[in-house]
C-alpha cells in the first residue's frame, strides 16, 4: 500500500479547487458581475469529486494507477 497521494493527485485537487472558487457567489470585481454556473459545470464538479477520491483509493488500499 502507498503512504501518500502523488503530485497528479495533488493537481486534480487542485483544480477541483479551481471550479469550486469558480462557484463563488460573489461580485467579479474584474467585470464587476456575477457568474451563474450551468448544469454541465456542476455535475463535471460532482463527477471529478467521485473520481478523485476512487483514484486516491485505488492508489492508497490497491496499487493501482487510475485517473
Amino acid at each position: 500500500s502507498n503512504d501518500k497521494i502523488t503530485t497528479k493527485h495533488q493537481g486534480y485537487i487542485a483544480f477541483i479547487g479551481k471550479i469550486r472558487n469558480a462557484f463563488k457567489h460573489t461580485t467579479d470585481v474584474e467585470i464587476n458581475a456575477s457568474w451563474i454556473s450551468s448544469r454541465e459545470l456542476t455535475f463535471i464538479y460532482f463527477l471529478s469529486i467521485l473520481a478523485a477520491i476512487n483514484s486516491i483509493y485505488l492508489y492508497i488500499k490497491k496499487n493501482q494507477y487510475i485517473l
